[in-house]
């Protein structure tokens, strides 16, 4: 959480309190898209649709942890094979 808080630029209380069900208003939203690398509409959902704050941080979770995957692959290609 502390880390989530520092990346989108609000307190630590504030994102407990989003993760917890509080709405969020306004700018935030941005900020978060732009803390995770997704865009807006990703964020938000395709349809537009209201979506809990619970379901948006499942799916920022999902979309960070497959970024992740991504580069130790792409490390593991650099990584020239070492063997004695």
């Amino acid at each position: 959480m502390r880390e989530a808080a520092r990346r989108i630029g609000v307190p630590e209380t504030t994102y407990r309190e989003w993760e917890y069900g509080r709405k969020i208003l306004g700018e935030p939203y941005q900020k978060i898209a732009t803390a995770f690398g997704v865009s807006l509409e990703r964020l938000l959902g395709e349809s537009q649709e209201e979506v809990s704050i619970e379901n948006r941080i499942h799916r920022i979770i999902s979309d960070l942890t497959m970024v992740h995957t991504e580069l130790i692959q792409k490390r593991k290609k650099k990584t020239p094979n070492s063997r004695p």
